[in-house]
């Protein structure tokens, strides 16, 4: 599914990059492990992510094409806000999943919504949810890393584009 030398997302790490794939004696039986190290710092600390463990690899992506970016970009910016939940717990665990998908179209919007409760949040003298503000950072800064790297710009011009077409400042 990956090799060396793919740039992915994993968890909510961020960009990282399999530097490896190879047999290891961990937990003192042999698997095989995707060595996984931040992106740009190959020195760095590695991740080891046993290649059959299904749940910790579904959190491996491919990060997105150019296009795939620019369509999700114009296609978060055309569709509502997502649902309110009045639950803050559930309401969190909901942003928190939708952040494990790595589905980027539904973090642009989940991203959005955000952003506009804390305007409405502000319009009436009060803060927006400290977990909501939380969430959206963290997904931020994930799709902020991997929209420079792909697209080729600085991480500034991409908060730019995000703040332009996403939360429409």
């Amino acid at each position: 599914m990956f090799k060396i030398g793919d740039n992915i997302i994993y968890g909510v790490s961020g960009v990282m990059t399999v530097m490896d794939i190879r047999s290891e004696q961990i937990t003192g039986e042999e698997k095989t492990y995707y060595l996984l190290c931040d992106y740009g710092k190959s020195g760095a600390s590695v991740t080891y992510v046993p290649v059959d463990n299904e749940k910790l690899v579904s959190g491996m992506h491919h990060l997105l094409s150019k296009d795939e970016i620019m369509a999700a970009i114009r296609c978060a910016a055309e569709l509502s806000d997502l649902e309110w939940i009045a639950d803050n717990r559930q309401r969190v665990e909901g942003y928190r999943g939708i952040l494990r998908s790595m589905d980027r179209l539904s973090i642009l919007v989940m991203i959005r919504t955000i952003h506009n409760t804390g305007l409405r949040r502000a319009a009436m003298g009060k803060k927006n949810f400290l977990a909501d503000e939380g969430v959206m950072q963290n997904a931020e800064r994930i799709l902020i890393e991997e929209f420079s790297i792909v697209l080729c710009i600085s991480k500034d011009e991409v908060r730019n584009i995000l703040d332009r077409e996403i939360k429409g400042l």
